[in-house]
């Protein structure tokens, strides 16, 4: 079984924010995935990076390596 994680934070917004956001998100039903346009490894952190400043995607994921 995973863990779960409990991640606050944003590149573009600030913490409470970003807790409203979630809050909203669990009672509207809506499972974050679905809000991701891309995902990337820890080791793509870089080229998610580079992705976003390039404005190739609207909402990253960066996610553990998968087996």
């Amino acid at each position: 079984m995973k863990s779960m994680k409990t991640l606050y934070g944003s590149r573009v917004t600030n913490t409470w924010l970003m807790e409203e956001l979630a809050e909203r998100i669990v009672r509207r039903g809506i499972h974050p995935v679905a809000l991701a346009t891309h995902r990337f490894g820890l080791t793509r952190v870089a080229e998610a990076y580079r992705f976003m400043h390039e404005g190739k995607c609207e909402k990253v994921a960066v996610v553990p390596e998968e087996d």
